[in-house]
């Protein structure tokens, strides 16, 4: 998520800067970058200590973001948490660190009451402008860079929704996310798996919470009885650790095994592939469109190699049962008693899709025990952890 902002914030600057024939010259032949300008995060020194800072008011949380979407799972999870302290409490602000570029602050923050719902916190688009906090937060592996140069603070925490080196191939970007988990920030992380990993690999504090879902979006619906089972899959080539290839191939095994079978694509563009098996491709939805799609579906499949997101627990609660792969990194969320875990290889996927849609005793078994998963959570509560982790730090509402 950090990267891919990094990148974009570069590509319009580089625009801005010098025009649009330059600018498309440089996508065609990719001229010489900069990298001590596109890097720069990572060589900050401290920012000058504001003389108000010992006397900062201890509710105040700077929230530090490399940009925002409104489409963006990671965005919509660290405003749930900026909304939900600020009912607890808290005075939130939301920092970028270099935001100049995004026009002007105060039509930056009605943009993200747009996309996000309502919200207190002002923004700031310079971290160096920002006024001082009891607390800062870093979002991204490239926001940790300005937190750490931002002396105007007494604590600093870390919002981690995943592993960010294995977002890149081992090398400088991977490299700069990893160094990064050596800050010593206090850790709020999503889920127990990276809560485990951070602390043990790098000895940070680190205080799990768990994910929930809208109640309001996402909710089981009367279901039409059909021959034809629907396959919901989660279609990103772009985003790697969703394993794409793994996933269609998975699929292309399953249509072998039960024929009668359509495969309903969403999430990625699909335009440059092709599928020997019948399918619909949905695109991106909006997110008002996503309860009826997934009720629609009779098992969705469901892969990550790296942290999970929101979406099993959001078919969970439309009652779909899960297909997913085993890992530590889904089985913090993911268990045999509430969906199908298989190993991440197309025919154990496979076997696993037709378990579900061809016995009618294991997919009531599956949708129910999602109901019942979703049941006892939500957001509300996981803000109240955060909340409790921050006291610990004497941040308080």
């Amino acid at each position: 998520m950090s990267s891919t902002f990094s990148k974009a914030r570069n590509a319009w600057t580089y625009l801005r800067e010098h025009g649009p024939k330059e600018f498309l010259d440089r996508l065609r032949f990719g001229p010489p970058r900069d990298l001590s300008k596109q890097y720069s995060y990572t060589l900050l020194g401290p920012y000058p200590r504001h003389p108000q800072t010992d006397d900062v008011s201890v509710n105040t949380i700077n929230w530090f973001l490399s940009g925002f979407s409104a489409t963006s799972g990671g965005h919509i999870n660290i405003m749930r948490f900026v909304q939900g302290l600020e009912a607890l409490g808290y005075e939130c602000r939301i920092v970028f660190g270099e935001g100049r570029w995004m026009g002007d602050p105060d039509a930056v923050q009605q943009r993200m009451v747009q996309a996000f719902g309502p919200m207190q916190a002002k923004v700031y688009l310079d971290a160096q402008a920002a006024p001082p906090a009891y607390a800062c937060v870093a979002t991204g592996f490239d926001t940790a860079y300005y937190v750490r140069a931002f002396t105007s603070t007494h604590k600093r925490f870390y919002f981690v929704q995943d592993y960010e080196p294995w977002f890149s191939a081992p090398g400088s970007e991977f490299i700069f996310a990893e160094n990064t988990y050596r800050f010593g920030f206090i850790g709020l992380t999503a889920g127990s798996w990276l809560a485990d990993k951070l602390h043990a690999e790098f000895g940070m504090e680190t205080h799990p919470f768990a994910f929930s879902y809208d109640a309001k979006l996402y909710q089981p619906l009367p279901r039409q009885h059909r021959t034809t089972k629907r396959i919901f899959f989660y279609a990103r080539p772009e985003t790697e650790r969703r394993a794409f290839e793994l996933g269609v191939l998975a699929l292309h095994c399953l249509h072998q095994l039960y024929p009668n079978i359509e495969v309903v694509f969403a999430g990625g563009n699909l335009e440059r592939q092709k599928f020997a098996f019948p399918h619909q491709i949905c695109g991106k939805l909006r997110v008002s469109e996503l309860g009826a799609l997934y009720n629609s579906c009779d098992a969705a499949l469901v892969l990550s190699m790296t942290n999970l997101s929101l979406l099993p627990l959001e078919l969970m609660a439309c009652g779909t049962p899960v297909v997913s792969n085993m890992g530590p990194w889904a089985e913090w969320q993911l268990n045999p008693s509430n969906a199908k875990l298989a190993e991440p290889n197309p025919q154990a996927l496979a076997a696993a899709l037709v378990e579900v849609i061809n016995n009618p005793a294991e997919w009531k078994r599956l949708h129910q025990a999602g109901l019942a998963t979703v049941a006892g959570s939500s957001w509300e509560a996981e803000a109240k952890k955060v909340a409790d982790a921050l006291r610990i730090h004497d941040c308080k509402a």
